[in-house]
């Protein structure tokens, strides 16, 4: 699971999905954490902000990627 900060909204999504459309984040979760540290993007506590994105565009996106 993924945690994206939008503005002001907390996404949780597959990253299996995320890492097979996107080089971005595929090369953003291959990197090994540092030791003893929260990787970002892996709690509500700690998330990947998207600044420039807006929340509705991102939950667009999200509806392309995961239909249904």
């Amino acid at each position: 699971m993924a945690y994206l900060q939008v503005e002001d909204c907390l996404f949780r999504v597959p990253r299996h999905t995320l890492e097979a459309q996107s080089t971005v984040f595929l090369d953003m979760f291959s990197f090994p954490p540092p030791p003893d540290t929260e990787v970002e993007g892996s709690s509500d506590e700690h998330p990947i902000r998207l600044d420039g994105v807006m929340a509705d565009e991102f939950r667009q996106l999200l509806k392309v990627l995961y239909p249904g």
